[in-house]
């Protein structure tokens, strides 16, 4: 049996008592059970949810080294590796929005592959134009504008419903 962090089957076959245990052990997985935290609880604190993003992108940047990456939403994986980037995935949703994870040291999940949140994408790294190790999070709308992730993680950790991605702001993340 293998279920992601809201106790999703993803192979095999889960007794009920063993999907119960699973969500109940998982503080990331908010009220409506459709969206998971990036990274695992206590990895960073809540204030790293909030942090301005160092340069002019909208992005936020979580200082960790080498721990799991998980969805925050359900979506199609698409690998993605770029100069800047290094080993990332765009986890692509239905209406052409994205949500770009960079810097892994390796992936987890397969191209093409529908994922459910709370699935393990990949190991955080330091790959690409990165000055440490930590995982950037950069949200994209259809339209391929880059929009302030902060509001919708916080969101996100406080077990509330997050806003949606068209209506993030696009400045005034970034200390850049």
């Amino acid at each position: 049996m293998r279920l992601n962090r809201l106790g999703t089957v993803v192979a095999g076959v889960a007794t009920v008592a063993a999907a119960a245990l699973f969500v109940a052990l998982t503080p990331t997985a908010n009220a409506a059970a459709d969206h998971a935290l990036p990274l695992d609880p206590g990895a960073v604190p809540r204030e790293a949810y909030a942090a301005a993003h160092w340069n002019a992108n909208p992005a936020v940047d979580l200082i960790v080294t080498n721990v799991p990456a998980y969805a925050l939403t359900a979506g199609q994986v698409d690998h993605y590796d770029s100069a800047s980037c290094g080993i990332g995935i765009r986890l692509l949703q239905p209406d052409g929005s994205r949500f770009i994870y960079c810097h892994l040291s390796e992936r987890a999940v397969a191209e093409g592959a529908a994922v459910p949140a709370g699935t393990h994408l990949g190991t955080t790294g330091d790959t690409g134009n990165s000055g440490a190790p930590h995982l950037h999070i950069e949200v994209r709308t259809a339209d391929g504008t880059a929009r302030c992730p902060q509001t919708y993680l916080l969101a996100i950790h406080d077990g509330a419903a997050p806003p949606s991605l068209g209506s993030l702001p696009t400045s005034g993340c970034t200390v850049g």
